[in-house]
């Protein structure tokens, strides 16, 4: 006896059987490290216990599918290199859902990521990859338009592209002086070179601002091959549309599974089942570093997997309220889905 409790053996086949009942069971309930911690220590103990009892507990596989994780998201923010010429780097995005008008509900956004100079092009559900090529040809760069500003006008000495943006297409040759006998497109040229030099220094402090804050809500994380990790997979299905009854017993995590390849700073490839149908590459904050013995791959949630013959449309509103979230009052809808019972409303 040692303080009233029942002293063991540090190598006692029994502390297995213990730390199983007084976590795992109906009584423990995963009820963490400190009360598990305390209820062990109230009756028995051996040397090492506190140590044996966090390594039991961080190991526990139903807590790691399970549980919440309370630190900061993983991944710091990696911002693109700041382009040198305009028209050099450009990013294409959609938005999409709009209320129609005159048949278009989308809008396909082109930005120049240097002069942040963007065209707003109007869309048609569905449109494909060629429509939006055609698209972009035509409204960003027409072919007829191409060609006749980038020929020659012997009243300027350029083609009209040079003269517009100071550059023969598609690289920004940079103005010296005496390039040009014609005075005002040397002006241009020389002002032109030196908001490219002030517009790119105040992008730069933008984005080390921006990385800034962003890294004081993020962690550094990094996972080496061959380790193995549990996924959070499709977190806008399980929120979004909820397949299940009972979703917050739903598993927050799936796998665990193998790292086959870092891709990038802060992405990498897993090993998924050979039938499924998910793209193996997440971003680490997406990720979660599975403790324990693993040696083979979890079996893959079928309803995870995509099947665009089974989305869910919305039937009937049935009933809304305000929410205070994060200090502002949003509005939540009650739907009641096509093809679903009652009980599945969300």
């Amino acid at each position: 006896m040692y303080h009233g409790r029942l002293v063991l053996a540090a190598t006692s086949i029994l502390i297995p059987t213990l730390l199983t009942e007084f976590y795992s069971s109906l009584v423990g309930g995963h009820s963490g490290f400190l009360r598990t911690y305390k209820c062990i220590a109230g009756n028995l103990y051996w040397v090492g216990m506190k140590k044996m009892v966090q390594d039991f507990v961080k190991k526990c596989d139903v807590c790691q599918r399970q549980k919440y994780v309370a630190t900061s998201p993983a991944g710091l923010l990696q911002p693109l290199p700041i382009p040198d010429r305009i028209r050099e780097d450009i990013s294409l995005d959609f938005i999409t859902g709009l209320p129609k008008s005159k048949g278009f509900e989308a809008i396909f956004v082109v930005v120049d990521r240097l002069s942040k100079y963007s065209y707003f092009l109007p869309l048609k559900h569905p449109y494909t990859a060629r429509k939006v090529a055609e698209v972009f040809a035509k409204e960003v760069v027409p072919w007829a338009e191409l060609w006749y500003n980038t020929t020659y006008h012997g009243s300027t000495g350029k083609t009209p592209f040079e003269v517009v943006y100071g550059r023969t297409p598609p690289p920004l040759v940079h103005f010296t002086q005496g390039e040009t006998g014609v005075e005002t497109v040397a002006v241009d040229l020389v002002d032109r070179d030196e908001a490219l030099r002030q517009l790119k220094y105040h992008l730069v402090q933008a984005q080390q601002q921006m990385k800034k804050y962003a890294n004081k809500k993020r962690i550094f994380l990094e996972f080496e091959v061959k380790e193995w990790v549990f996924n959070k997979l499709q977190p806008h299905r399980q929120h979004m549309v909820v397949r299940r009854i009972n979703q917050k017993l739903v598993p927050r995590y799936y796998g665990p599974f193998p790292i086959l390849a870092r891709v990038g700073a802060v992405s990498y490839k897993v090993k998924l089942p050979p039938t499924a149908r998910v793209h193996p590459v997440f971003h680490i904050s997406q990720l979660k570093k599975a403790l324990g013995d693993y040696a083979m791959e979890a079996v893959l949630s079928a309803d995870l997997e995509i099947d665009s013959e089974a989305i869910d449309e919305p039937d009937i509103v049935l009933a809304s309220r305000r929410i205070l979230n994060k200090g502002q009052k949003e509005r939540q809808w009650l739907i009641k889905w096509k093809n679903r019972t009652t009980e599945e409303t969300t």
